[in-house]
């Protein structure tokens, strides 16, 4: 079983199952998840911007060096909210 956790203390994990994506509506999301489920690091890092920004509770992250060092070992274990955010 394969688990991944960025949470820090003492907290139980779900058992890791199949995700359903049929709640995915937005084709670029259920590509992009499925992507990294594969761990298909090409596919995943053209679907952003070169100067694509991510933040860890607040803390800027380096997106690239996280991508490469997570995508064939840290999934997805459940989608538990989907919905759309509007700017």
């Amino acid at each position: 079983m394969n688990t991944a956790c960025g949470q820090i203390g003492n907290h139980e994990h779900k058992e890791m199952k199949n995700i359903n994506y049929d709640k995915i509506i937005n084709a670029v999301v259920k590509y992009a998840i499925e992507t990294w489920q594969k761990g298909d690091s090409e596919k995943w890092l053209s679907l952003f911007t070169k100067d694509v920004a991510l933040y860890d509770d607040g803390s800027s992250r380096d997106f690239l060096k996280f991508s490469t060092q997570a995508i064939e070992n840290d999934f997805f274990t459940s989608i538990d909210k989907i919905e759309d955010i509007t700017y």
